[in-house]
Order: C-alpha cells, then structure tokens, then sequence
C-alpha cells in the first residue's frame, strides 16, 4: 500500500510545506501573481491588487497585510527577496517566477471553476506542534488517495505521523468540504474492556458482587472481557446485577487495582475513512500536478504556459482575480463581516429542514462555513437553549427549539 509520503518527492518536504502555505488562500494567490518585474512594498502591493480586481472584489487594504503575508509565507518559501530590510522592499525571486506564480494560477484556477476556497480546504497556516494544516491535510488526502482500503484516524496517524487529534480535526475539515467520505465502522469497540489484574493489592476486601465479577473473569482467563460481555454472562451462572451497580463495582474494583482496564477507542477515531470523487479532483486537479512540477520540467511548463495564458488575457484574469477574492472573503475570519444574528438565522433556518436534527459536519457543509464556526454558535445557540443536543451513541444532533428564536434574536440585536 502507497502512502502521502511516498507521493512527496523525497528531501522536499520543506520546500512542499512552504509551498501549500503560500498558495492556501485566493488572496495570497493574487497578491503572489500581482508582484511583476519591480521592487515592490506592501503598499504598492496592495495598489497592483485593486487594480487587478478593478476595486470590485473585497480586499484587504492595509500594508502590514501584505508585509506580513510576505514575511510569513514567501519569504521562508523562497517566492520573493527583500531588497531593502530598513524599507521593507521586496522582488520576486527567480524560484517565486518559475515555480511560485504558475502554482498560485493553478491554486485560483481550482477555486474558482470547483467554487471552493483554497482557505476552506487547507486551512490557516499557523503552527500547530510544529506543523501546519496545509501540509497536513495535503498528506491526509494523499494518503486516502493511494490506500487499498478505508481508513480510520488511527491509521492515518500512523502513516502521515501525526497525532489523532491533529488528524480528526483535519478530517473534520475536509470532510465538511465532501472530500472525505466517512463511515460508521461495525467492527469499532467504543467499550472498555477488563480483565483481573496480573499483580494482585496485597489486601483486598470484594463485596459479593465484586466476588462474582472476579470470579467469572478468571474463568475466562487473561484476556480482556467487555463490560457488555460481563452484563450478558454473569445471569447465565446464576448472578443478576443490575448494569448500573455492574458498572459501578468495576470502576469501584478498577481503583483499587484488583481488575486492569483497557481503555476504549473513541468511536470518531474508528470511522472508516475513503477519498470521496470531489477529493479525487482535487488531487488530480491542484495537489498532483503541483507535486509533479517539482520534479517534472515537463510538467512545470504545462503550469507555467497556464499561468502565462491567465495572465495575458484582461478578461479572464479578471474573472478569475474577482471571483477568487470574494470567495475568500466570504470564508475568511478577517475579511467576513456579516452580522452574528445573521448568521444565526442562516444557521437556524438550515436547521429547521432537518426535522429529525443535523451534525455539526453536515450544517458545516450546508452552509459552506468552516467547522470550527460552526462549532462555536452551535455551542452558544445550546448553552443559551435555543437548539437541543441529541446524542445517539457518538453520533451527536442539534435541532431549533419551538418558539426559542426570538431570544437569540434580542441578544444578538
């Protein structure tokens, strides 16, 4: 089996991680494209980039954007110089003209023709442990991409070498994004699992319903038994416990060290995981033919003749320069102004076409708005009673509360 690693061209990791970084937003893609001949500072940046808009895109305007940008992205990656430290001038570098602008026209392509934002599908480019979201679900896709079978977290931690958290949140990215499938596993064991404990407390007192839990599990031997198992077996030799008072004496026995648990897998890290067709594309589309241009002369004049042909044509470029720029404002944290009771009402409307409830993945996508989002009105909206959380398992739904609507409209006045 073939995984994200053995798709990144070997000792370019850094070069690939600095790259996803520069291009992870349609902002930075023009303003990387914006950047001709000339040195240049922030504020004549940030003049080429209304211009290719035609003032008819919302932008940032500010120059500390642009020289933050620059000194956060292109620099490290190699895409531009600094001229002069004192004035904050800056050229684009001979890497920044051969490889950086024809993989920024690839990137705003995409978006464009596919109406996602490169922001929604990578992510933001702060550290997180030492990497950063674009690279990491670079990796995450590729390794779904080239898989035999359906993964889970687990497995992808393993082979991308990320930890799960770092994975499941990726995951919950980019599947609010459909391009991740996601499957309940049947298999998956959410349960802890017990056994009696290889090294026994030197003084120990059971109650009868601990003598009975002890003695069946050493009739099993030393493997690990479910909770459920316990439940089901134990009126089979005569002993009835209520699964409240069975679960209680376990955790009562686990404490005091007669029984060893084997902590359950949390159910989210054992979904079944699979590249969906809109994934597909994105590989086939931005992810592989970027990959191939750092190794393939062939394949890096293919995007470079693409970035010529955007470039040259006034109509086209400014297609693709204004749609761009309003795609990632309408999804990015800086730029997206609308009113919270807005957003409200847009998230409370989407809700009510789901009579039985709806996920916090499934409104992400309903609405187009990032998962983390999401999350946090949804987290306000319940605290405040104005939608009810139904849990179903590990399965977690959200539905509008009757007649609650006009209290968070006050609030959010």
């Amino acid at each position: 089996m073939r995984n994200g690693n053995h798709l990144i061209p070997s000792g370019l990791e850094p070069l690939v991680d600095g790259i996803f970084a520069a291009v992870n937003s349609e902002f930075k893609d023009i303003t990387l494209l914006a950047f001709g001949t000339r040195p240049m500072r922030g504020s004549d940046l940030a003049d080429e980039v209304l211009d290719l808009v035609d003032n008819n895109a919302t932008i940032p305007t500010r120059e500390s954007t642009y020289t933050g940008y620059i000194d956060s992205s292109l620099l490290p990656v190699g895409f531009v110089e600094r001229i002069e430290q004192e004035d904050q001038v800056f050229s684009l570098s001979e890497r920044g003209q051969s490889i950086g602008q024809p993989i920024a026209a690839q990137a705003i392509i995409y978006a464009v023709d596919s109406g996602r934002s490169m922001y929604s599908i990578l992510g933001s480019c702060h550290l997180s442990r030492h990497t950063r979201a674009p690279i990491n679900r670079v990796k995450i896709l590729l390794a779904l991409g080239y898989s035999s079978e359906p993964r889970t977290v687990m497995d992808l931690s393993r082979e991308v070498e990320l930890t799960d958290t770092i994975v499941s949140t990726s995951i919950n990215e980019l599947s609010a994004n459909g391009f991740i499938s996601c499957e309940d596993n049947p298999n998956g064991n959410t349960e802890h699992r017990y056994r009696v404990s290889s090294v026994l407390p030197e003084r120990v007192q059971l109650s009868e319903k601990g003598l009975w839990i002890v003695s069946y599990l050493l009739g099993v031997g030393s493997r690990y038994v479910l909770e459920k198992e316990i439940i089901e077996k134990l009126p089979l030799v005569g002993v009835c416990i209520p699964p409240i008072e069975l679960h209680e004496e376990l955790e009562r026995l686990t404490c005091e060290r007669v029984l060893a648990r084997k902590e359950g897998i949390p159910f989210t890290l054992q979904r079944k995981l699979t590249l969906s067709e809109v994934g597909w594309g994105y590989l086939e589309r931005f992810i592989i033919p970027v990959l191939d241009a750092l190794t393939s002369d062939e394949a890096l004049k293919k995007l470079q003749r693409q970035h010529q042909d955007l470039m040259g044509d006034r109509e086209l470029r400014r297609h693709y320069f204004i749609s761009g720029a309003n795609m990632y404002a309408d999804v990015s944290p800086v730029l997206n102004h609308r009113h919270p009771r807005k957003r409200v009402d847009d998230m409370l409307d989407a809700m009510s076409t789901y009579e039985g409830g709806i996920g916090p993945g499934e409104l992400a996508r309903h609405l187009g708005w990032r998962s983390r989002t999401v999350g946090g009105f949804l987290r306000t909206l319940h605290e405040d009673g104005v939608i009810e959380k139904i849990t179903d398992r590990d399965v977690v739904l959200y539905r509008e509360k009757q007649g609650q609507r006009f209290r968070i409209r006050q609030q959010y006045n």
